[in-house]
């Protein structure tokens, strides 16, 4: 024990007419009797006589007397005794305060607290191991309840990834040969969608590139059925006499989504193949001279 109860009142009744050396060596063997939590040896008369006993049986006179001695030492290096006067003072203190139990001395208070204390530590040991298992089922449970947690919160992220990502083997491979007006799935990765769409030769790559780079910096990313109909458009457009190019250019330019006759440009169809049918090789000549014309006059403008 590193320390133990003292009750001043009734210390001071109990050693009210000992001398201050008695009660200097009755603390001095209290705090022995606490610190080590074991009774005291018997007192040096006893221990000496038993010990002479014993050895003398054993034929060791010599043995005993030196061990007796030894066992008779050591209370008075406990209390710190050297003189005659204070062995006597020792001796009346361990008659009034201590009991002769075999080869020990016993303090009845001190023994009762002893057990007092021990009885105190045992229960906070066991609380604390109880307190423990708890701390670790309770972490052995919240660690379970995560991995199920995460485990689920993987398989629904796989699943929704699954129903997401295209499935080649289900959906098959799209043909780059795909008629303009065929749905493609929507499932289509963008490499599948950019490999499976071919962009016309009279439809300028550059203009096309940056139009789709547009799309995408203004987060409206074109599909490959996008593509088509942008194709479709720009044809429609062409047809009406507006240059691919300038059209891509002017979307390009004003960040719109769509395609749209260029501003400023009459509508000029090309030639018809019924007007080319029925005119004479002098008047194909000169349709095609002027619609010619209006197209380099057009490049200029937007150029």
């Amino acid at each position: 024990m590193k320390w133990f109860p003292l009750n001043i009142g009734d210390l001071d009744t109990a050693t009210s007419d000992l001398s201050n050396e008695e009660l200097g060596i009755y603390i001095r063997l209290l705090m022995r009797y606490y610190a080590t939590e074991q009774p005291l040896p018997a007192n040096a008369q006893a221990n000496a006589q038993a010990n002479a006993q014993a050895n003398a049986q054993a034929n060791a006179q010599a043995n005993a007397q030196a061990n007796a001695q030894a066992n008779a030492n050591h209370l008075l290096r406990i209390c710190r005794i050297f003189a005659s006067a204070e062995q006597e003072a020792l001796e009346r203190v361990l008659a009034r305060f201590f009991e002769r139990r075999g080869d020990y001395l016993h303090n009845p208070k001190a023994d009762a607290e002893i057990a007092k204390s021990l009885e105190i530590r045992r229960k906070r040991s066991q609380a604390g191991q109880r307190g423990g298992s708890k701390c670790s089922s309770k972490s052995q449970a919240n660690a379970q309840a995560n991995a199920q947690a995460n485990a689920q919160a993987n398989a629904q992220a796989n699943a929704k990834q699954m129903h997401t990502q295209p499935q080649p083997h289900l959906l098959g491979e799209v043909s780059p040969k795909t008629p303009l007006g065929a749905e493609p799935s929507k499932c289509l990765s963008k490499s599948q969608a950019n490999a499976s769409f071919v962009l016309p030769s009279w439809i300028p790559k550059d203009a096309w590139d940056a139009y789709l780079e547009m799309r995408r910096r203004i987060r409206k990313p074109m599909t490959q059925r996008a593509m088509e109909l942008a194709v479709i458009e720009l044809a429609k457009l062409r047809d009406q006499g507006h240059d691919p190019k300038a059209v891509l250019d002017q979307s390009t330019l004003h960040s719109w989504q769509g395609l749209f006759e260029v501003k400023g440009v009459a509508q000029q169809p090309a030639p018809a193949e019924d007007q080319l049918c029925h005119c004479g090789a002098a008047g194909v000549l000169k349709l095609g001279r002027q619609w010619l014309c209006r197209e380099h006059a057009q490049r200029r403008a937007t150029g």
